[in-house]
């Protein structure tokens, strides 16, 4: 649940476990199908409760307009007649999200740059009637109906189209950006090095090879293997394994140091 960020030294908490687990959220919530979607947001519910509530702004505004959107899928559904919403609720539930992108999006750009909502909106590529949109949604001067209805459903699409191109696919592109140094490195664990070199042949110093950690390991066993057969060992020999173990952490943490 760790994600490189660009130093090595940092890292950033995230709560996907893996890409796998991202890609599959990802293509659950911008799904035609209904029950796709709605794996797509008991996922998001999962991360909320890893990360104690803290998602990403952006993902919490994915949610909000899919969660409407699958609402209004059911709502239509002539087969879904429990709990099935009214026009007027599926409107407020559209205002509700269409807010919410408006509040967690472009309210922090404006704050930071000091400007005009619409002219963050601008600059984020987001259409300045979204923003007459949330304010007419927010004070309740929409006039309820279909008519309403529909152009809170366009709203909806088009805010999801841009969190898919500037969110999700930006997120995809880091997640592969951030793998291609762990796949070299891996084919790097992989080469076959004697204990002790310091290169793989061809000059090039290796990071941690596999016969090293595993030497290492071995040493470490063999310590607690001894202190499990003879019972009570005398404090001499007592001491005598914990600074071989203490040392064989040394080395280990030297190896991943590299």
């Amino acid at each position: 649940m760790f994600s490189p960020g660009s130093n090595k030294s940092r890292f950033a908490v995230v709560p996907w476990y893996n890409r796998h687990e991202w890609e599959k959220v990802y293509q659950n919530l911008f799904s035609s199908s209904a029950e796709d979607q709605a794996a797509g947001l008991a996922s998001i519910g999962v991360w909320r409760s890893r990360l104690y509530g803290c998602l990403p702004p952006a993902v919490e505004a994915t949610a909000a307009l899919v969660r409407a959107q699958l609402n209004d899928i059911l709502s239509l559904d002539g087969a879904f007649t429990v709990g099935r919403m009214s026009a007027d609720e599926l409107s407020s539930l559209f205002a509700v999200a269409i807010v919410r992108f408006v509040a967690d999006i472009v309210e922090p750009l404006r704050g930071a740059k000091n400007i005009r909502a619409k002219e963050a909106a601008f600059q984020l590529g987001v259409p300045d009637w979204v923003l007459d949109l949330r304010h007419a949604s927010a004070h309740g001067s929409m006039g309820g109906g279909s008519a309403s209805l529909g152009v809170l459903r366009t709203a909806a699409s088009l805010l999801l189209e841009w969190l898919r191109s500037n969110h999700w696919e930006a997120q995809r592109d880091s997640l592969v950006a951030a793998e291609a140094p762990s796949s070299s490195t891996g084919a790097t664990l992989n080469q076959a090095t004697p204990a002790g070199s310091d290169d793989g042949g061809d000059g090039q110093p290796q990071c941690c090879p596999l016969a090293q950690v595993r030497n290492v390991l071995e040493n470490w066993l063999s310590a607690s293997a001894k202190k499990q057969r003879r019972g009570v060992p005398s404090r001499a020999r007592m001491a005598a394994r914990e600074e071989k173990k203490r040392l064989c952490l040394e080395q280990l943490s030297a190896l991943v140091e590299e």
